[in-house]
């Protein structure tokens, strides 16, 4: 039996809807579950952050010069990806090390003094300048202007770094809120972790 072309086209047609369908299902259960994890992921950042709420004395956001980066990117075509990805963890632990001398000095180095810092990544897709946003603990023999200065001296050393620095008083775990709510790309960095630090006190209870 030949089947007809209006027959063809009328099975053609109830298959290609029945595989639509099928698809918009799969794709809408595919959301549900990425959505689930998004928020998973935001719930356990969230939490890590926010246990060190109580020694959290500056929430700071600092921006990468993105007209460099692109500048470099031109020029260096395998600088993508992760290799793009280390370029600016290797530039934050620069800007970290600077800014733990300007507290602690030589005892940074001699005895391993460190500030507490919680750095998380943003802007890391296409179009977006990237930057960091962290939750410092300083002591409180520094004021916050002191602390601006340094944050800015330091951050202004680092090769890449843009001119916007913000440095607020850290005042609540809303700030903890904030920035984890874009840590929604489970197979992207987010949390810098090779550049999270804690003082010695803190280690010996993880």
């Amino acid at each position: 039996m030949v089947m007809t072309e209006s027959a063809r086209n009328k099975l053609f047609g109830i298959s290609r809807h029945r595989i639509n369908r099928y698809m918009h299902t799969l794709d809408e259960q595919s959301q549900q579950i990425n959505q689930k994890q998004r928020d998973r992921f935001r719930r356990d950042m969230y939490n890590y952050l926010a246990q060190y709420s109580e020694l959290m004395t500056h929430a700071v956001t600092l921006t990468f010069n993105g007209s460099k980066l692109e500048a470099l990117k031109r020029k260096a075509d395998w600088m993508i990806g992760e290799a793009y990805e280390r370029l600016l963890q290797r530039s934050f632990k620069h800007f970290a090390t600077r800014l733990n001398r300007c507290v602690y000095g030589n005892a940074t180095q001699r005895y391993g003094k460190t500030l507490l810092i919680l750095p998380v990544i943003e802007g890391l897709k296409k179009d977006e300048c990237p930057h960091y946003h962290c939750a410092i603990g300083a002591p409180e023999r520094i004021g916050h202007a002191e602390f601006a200065c340094m944050v800015k001296d330091s951050w202004s050393n680092v090769a890449f770094a843009g001119h916007q620095i913000d440095v607020q008083p850290y005042r609540d775990k809303g700030w903890c809120s904030y920035i984890s709510g874009d840590a929604v790309f489970l197979n992207r960095l987010s949390v810098d972790w090779d550049n999270v630090q804690l003082p010695v006190h803190l280690l010996a209870h993880c």
